[in-house]
């Protein structure tokens, strides 16, 4: 359960070979590169920030510009569904760039700038005015569709001006004081017919002498919304515009077309290979980018670095091959600020991963402590199981998390949140089979199971001086089921009733304990490595405490005997090392936070039995209604289903995020001590 182990190294070698080695390096990636300029070497030696050569910072500027040129090509040139690309080529395409020293790589990008990047802008320009005309002609359709019937009532007179424009139905009246005004206005040289032309909008064309025109629309356009075309048809008749409306609206969806197909095919021909010079471009630019966070002296480059264990002799092997012993790869002794600086590289099997996303809420751990994975990933599904434990509801959520999944099949994130519902939910389903819950108690209202007298008895649940076992019987009967035998013994299932409430508390903080002795498990581990004996003892203590106290309740409440020496030993004895370890202040604030944090996992229970709760009601409101037949049934169906829609999205997301409240607050307390640094490898896109 430890982090990978991580190596320090130092390359060291002439300033002739820099570039190169630099380049093998990001080829590589392996190395977690260490800012030289940041840090002062203990060994005395004195180090210079590199520093790139003129030409390099020339190129710099040269591929900040291609490379801003080929990601608008890329922007314009983007892949539609229907669009097939053999991305093995791009790969290819890479390798062929990557082979390239700086001034040849500028000289493919320069070259493929050249040849799309005006051809795929004009493209892209055309395409967008075509869009704008389109739209707005759809938008003159509309109001010249409104109009037309009132144009073919106008006669086109040579001298008269025509004139459209449309009213709200509720000023529809103001059409006499327009008429009034413009008669005015003109001499009386006008026409003006109106008509509705649906219950919002009533349209009217007004038809006067040209030489009125500016006072004409000078009124119009502070009374009314005047209908104003383009400035290509404001002095056709509308039999002409609407022509032309109709016309290209029909022509430029198909030049719209043309456009895209032609755009498409550059895709297919340039997209992989414009994908792979901005990916070379960039990963030149990161080389260049990371020179200052290199040392150098007058002779030599030295480069210092994190990469885990495993690859250091692979490293040590590349550069060997290519440059011999002119560079050489030194592994570092590890000083105690070198492993606070350390980079964390957490790896689990296959099975654990998907846990690792609830360790990005919060800071990495520290480089040489326990990686809390494969604990969560065995108390996260346990403790959400525990508190769903319905075999309907289980099946629901990882069905869904299992479509989700395919769905986001390329997203890492939302692959390992459904991953860990499905984890989550098979738990759910196991002791959905202990509680018998299948959708609450409806296999009970459908007698499909009937409890089973267990042929032992499991400390807690029942036994002959309980009460809760004439309890619980009571609700069995009141079901419809006589279980001979039952008083003074268990049965299966478990159910997890208001009645039969007590034993699953003890479960739950049972969970609790079982889960913070783990976690200071862990904190004693850590503390080992660290040589912290005191701190070592306070977790001991801490332990002893918890467990004397379980051993207490567990003598007294669950098997109902006296005799608690053995839990009161193992309390006192904690106590004192817990004081002895931290002190009286840290000491009670320990004993009680660890208690607190005990007394928080009877959470579990009251969230489960809140959702078998629910669930029930569901049950008994669907039977309700279905008691009166017919429409009844439909209505209780609906009606219940409804119902566990809502109980199976609370069951799926309010049990998440206790446990993890539960796992980062509660167990993660005891152990975990965040600050570490993610590692990140220096390497190239591909």
């Amino acid at each position: 359960m430890s982090l990978e182990t991580m190596a320090k190294i130092e390359i060291i070698g002439p300033k002739k070979h820099f570039y190169n080695v630099v380049s093998l390096l990001h080829q590589i990636g392996y190395l977690h590169i260490e800012d030289l300029s940041k840090k002062k070497r203990q060994d005395g030696v004195t180090i210079q920030k590199m520093a790139a050569d003129p030409e390099t910072e020339a190129a710099k500027e040269q591929l900040e510009d291609l490379l801003r040129r080929i990601n608008g090509i890329l922007e314009t040139l983007r892949p539609s569904g229907g669009t097939k690309l053999d991305k093995s080529k791009a790969k290819d395409y890479y390798s062929n760039l990557w082979e390239k020293d700086v001034d040849g790589l500028k000289a493919e990008a320069e070259e493929l700038v050249h040849s799309l990047e005006e051809k795929t802008r004009e493209m892209a320009n055309k395409k967008s005015n075509m869009e704008l005309d389109l739209t707005s002609l759809s938008r003159y359709r509309q109001i010249m569709e409104k109009v037309e019937p009132l144009a073919k009532q106008i006669i086109d007179v040579e001298g008269f001006e025509t004139v459209a424009f449309l009213l709200e139905q509720k000023y529809k009246d103001s059409i006499d004081i327009i008429k009034e005004e413009i008669g005015r206005i003109t001499d009386e040289q006008f026409e003006l017919v109106s008509e509705d032309v649906d219950e919002n909008t009533t349209a009217a064309i007004v038809v006067f002498a040209k030489r009125y025109s500016g006072p004409v629309h000078a009124f119009l356009t502070d009374n009314v919304n005047e209908v104003r075309l383009p400035s290509e048809l404001k002095d056709k008749s509308f039999e002409k515009v609407m022509e032309h409306i109709y016309k290209q609206s029909a022509d430029l969806p198909k030049e719209i077309k043309k456009v895209e197909t032609n755009l498409q095919k550059l895709t297919s021909e340039w997209y992989l290979k414009l994908k792979a010079v901005s990916s070379a471009v960039s990963d030149r630019l990161e080389e260049i980018s990371h020179i200052p966070e290199f040392g150098a002296t007058d002779y030599t480059f030295i480069i210092e670095g994190w990469l885990p264990l495993n690859k250091l002799d692979s490293l040590k092997k590349e550069i060997m091959g290519k440059f011999g012993e002119r560079v050489v790869v030194n592994q570092r002794e590890l000083s105690h600020e070198d492993i606070e600086e350390a980079p964390v590289v957490i790896k689990n099997p296959k099975i654990f991963q998907p846990f690792e996303m609830i360790l990005r809420v919060v800071q990495p751990p520290r480089y040489g402590t326990i990686d809390p994975t494969p604990m969560i990933a065995i108390f996260f599904p346990l403790l959400f199981g525990f508190i769903v434990g319905d075999m309907g509801y289980a099946i629901v959520i990882f069905l869904v998390a299992t479509l989700m999944k395919r769905k986001f099949s390329g997203n890492v994130i939302a692959g390992s949140i459904c991953s860990i519902f499905q984890i989550g939910a098979s738990a759910a389903f196991i002791f959905g089979l202990l509680y018998g819950e299948f959708f609450g108690n409806l296999l009970f209202y459908f007698k499909l199971i009937k409890p089973v007298v267990l042929p032992f008895d499991i400390p807690g649940f029942v036994h002959p001086n309980s009460v809760h076992a004439s309890e619980y019987l009571e609700h069995l009967e009141h079901l419809g089921y006589h279980v001979e035998g039952f008083f003074g013994h268990t049965t299966l299932p478990l159910g997890r009733e208001t009645q039969y409430l007590t034993p699953f508390l003890f479960i739950s903080l049972g969970f609790g304990a079982l889960h913070l002795t783990v976690g200071l498990i862990a904190g004693m581990i850590n503390a080992f490595r660290e040589k912290a004996k005191k701190h070592m003892l306070e977790k001991f203590g801490l332990i002893l405490v918890l467990l004397g106290i379980v051993a207490i309740a567990v003598v007294k409440y669950v098997v109902g005997g006296t005799n608690t020496t053995l839990g009161m030993t193992a309390l006192l004895v904690g106590v004192v090392l817990v004081f002895y370890a931290s002190g009286p202040l840290n000491a009670l604030e320990h004993i009680f936070g660890t208690l607190s944090n005990f007394f928080s996992y009877m959470r579990l229970i009251a969230l489960g039995v809140a959702g078998v709760i629910m669930g029930n009601v569901a049950n008994q409101l669907g039977a309700k209604f279905a008691e009166g037949g017919g429409e009844g049934i439909i209505i209780g169906i609906i009606l219940a289903s409804l119902l566990h829609i809502i109980n199976i999205v609370v069951a799926a997301f309010s049990p998440t995020i206790h446990t993890i409240r539960l796992n980062i607050i509660e167990f993660f307390n005891r152990f975990y001590e965040p600050g570490g640094k993610d590692y990140k490898p220096f390497k190239v896109r591909r």
